[in-house]
């Protein structure tokens, strides 16, 4: 969706002055839009932290998964954002990276004796597989979303125990 400094003025409730005071450009809104976005998803992510360590993995992902797809139902843009551009135009860097850490941080206490590189791997994999299958999410029908998320809880869960067995 594009919009206007002059729309964002209107629905903001302020002057376009007051607009160009706080942000001195569009990409700079869009900027702080998702950095907002960034940190809402994050609050959303220290909840699943506190988890329970004995669960079994898939039970870890299906959590993870409802609430990452709760959110896409209540901000759809996340998604658009999380696969956007690159470079100075990546406006979902920040809430891509917050899901990768969240991945990384959950990975770790899965599997303690996993070096950096690794984590790094298979974090980035896992965001990627998600983020591609939530794309498909978003455009589905309500009973075809309970599917996906679903399948994507079955693939996340049969990649990491082909890696890593004991998990």
């Amino acid at each position: 969706m594009v919009f206007t400094s002059n729309e964002l003025a209107l629905a903001a409730h302020r002057s376009i002055g007051r607009v160009y005071y706080w942000f001195p450009d569009m990409p700079s809104v869009v900027g702080a839009l998702a950095e907002r976005a960034a940190h809402r998803l994050g609050v959303l992510f220290e909840g699943l932290l506190a988890y329970d360590q004995s669960a079994p993995t898939p039970l870890i992902l299906a959590e993870t998964v409802a609430t990452l797809c709760r959110h896409i139902d209540e901000n759809p843009s996340t998604v658009a954002l999380c696969l956007s551009g690159n470079g100075l135009l990546d406006y979902g860097a920040c809430m891509r990276e917050s899901i990768v850490a969240t991945a990384g941080i959950l990975l770790r206490e899965r599997i303690p004796d996993i070096d950096d590189a690794e984590v790094e791997l298979v974090s980035r994999t896992a965001v990627g597989i998600a983020l591609g299958m939530l794309r498909a999410y978003l455009y589905a029908d309500a009973a075809r979303r309970a599917l996906l998320q679903q399948e994507l809880v079955y693939v996340l869960s049969s990649w990491l125990y082909s890696r890593y067995p004991r998990t």
